[in-house]
């Protein structure tokens, strides 16, 4: 589909719909192929899709968090935070969102999306593009800027890997 500009993120969730966030044109779903439909609550851009254990759908995207089930009905939309270019569930530690300027966001629950935010619970320079979860509540972050770092009783420490480049 020439419509849908440039891919950034895609999944199928347990129904077997596809899930497409895109730069250009915001969250695609495939609703009975080959049929791609555009989520108008959602047409900016959409950079990041986390799978939830229930089935439920996270968008992060140019105007926050979108929090969608498979029936495709919005639960909940985090506004407070622009720009999130990731956002996953980590096993232990909760939901974490990153942004573009590099502020990462962590919650307990999906929950708490309904909540206000105030500032940014830890710093990933220039935003992470991926997350591990490792075990004792611990997960490595790769950065656009700072390469690796690990979330650690709540601090992000870098990793001095003068071989790994950024």
């Amino acid at each position: 589909n020439p419509h849908v500009g440039q891919n950034e993120d895609v999944l199928i969730d347990a129904e077997g719909q596809l899930w497409l966030a895109t730069l250009g044109y915001g969250l695609f779903v495939q609703k009975g192929y080959p049929y791609l439909h555009q989520l108008p609550a959602q047409s900016e851009a959409a950079y990041d899709l986390e799978l939830l254990a229930n089935g439920d759908i996270l968008v992060g995207g140019d105007q926050g968090i979108w929090w969608y089930d498979q029936a495709l009905n919005l639960q909940a939309h985090q506004a407070q935070i622009e720009q999130v270019r990731g956002v996953k569930w980590l096993e232990g530690i909760g939901l974490c969102a990153g942004t573009l300027q590099g502020e990462t966001y962590f919650f307990e629950n999906t929950a708490a999306l309904l909540q206000p935010v105030s500032e940014p619970s830890a710093i990933v320079s220039s935003g992470f593009s991926g997350v591990l979860s490792l075990p004792n509540e611990e997960a490595i972050f790769s950065s656009y800027g700072a390469g690796l770092q690990l979330f650690s009783d709540g601090e992000m420490k870098r990793y001095d890997l003068a071989q790994l480049p950024n």
